[in-house]
């Protein structure tokens, strides 16, 4: 049996060196275990919802921003936004989005709204802290991005990868009295959403997100 030894003139340095760079090879193949990969593209959608006070029975008057999928606002759903049609202080009508907290004890999401930038010019969502309390008046035109803590991405061990991003503008408001009959298309808004289903990642670019 032979052992392997250096030859007396071959210094050791090189190869503690190559030692050295495979190591550091295996540690990037590895890859950082804290890591999220993109595995489902953005998301655009044309959506419309009841106001909350005048909704029909069963008819969808909330959000839940994974997918994206309407929702009644009951303790039975999860859901990151709720809409509603109400008088304001004045007595008008006016449309709002609520997030979870202002409506229920429980969920986890908030808001920035963005006026700013045109709709479309919106590359991504921005990193900064978002209301979880605040109702947000609504028009056609107003712009809101929302951060929403995902079931899906509870298993994710870092905080900020627990969520996901959407951004949604509002096209129209039917302020008109709901009816079942003559008017089925009352007290309805109608918006767009371009949804990142994707825990921690905030592009709403169209295609697998990068970042």
């Amino acid at each position: 049996m032979h052992r392997f030894q250096l030859p007396s003139h071959m210094p050791a340095r090189p190869l503690v060196l190559t030692f050295g760079a495979l190591a550091v090879l295996a540690a990037a193949a590895c890859g950082n275990p804290f890591a999220v990969t993109a595995n489902t593209d953005v998301i655009f959608d044309t959506l419309a919802v009841y106001g909350l006070t005048q909704a029909p029975t069963n008819g969808p008057t909330a959000l839940n921003t994974f997918g994206p999928q309407l929702v009644t606002t009951s303790p039975t759903t999860h859901y990151d936004i709720v809409f509603d049609i109400r008088p304001d202080s004045a007595g008008n009508l006016q449309a709002y989005a609520l997030p979870p907290k202002a409506v229920a004890s429980f969920g986890n999401a908030g808001f920035v709204v963005d006026s700013t930038h045109a709709f479309d010019a919106i590359a991504s969502a921005p990193n900064v802290p978002y209301n979880d309390s605040t109702i947000v008046p609504l028009k056609p035109g107003t712009v809101v991005i929302v951060q929403a803590q995902s079931s899906a991405c509870t298993v994710q061990l870092v905080a900020s990868q627990q969520f996901i991003y959407s951004k949604i503008v509002i096209d129209s408001i039917n302020y008109t009295p709901f009816d079942e009959f003559t008017n089925p298309a009352g007290n309805t808004i109608y918006f767009r959403i371009v949804v990142d289903p994707n825990c921690g990642f905030r592009s709403f670019k169209e295609g697998r997100p990068t970042f």
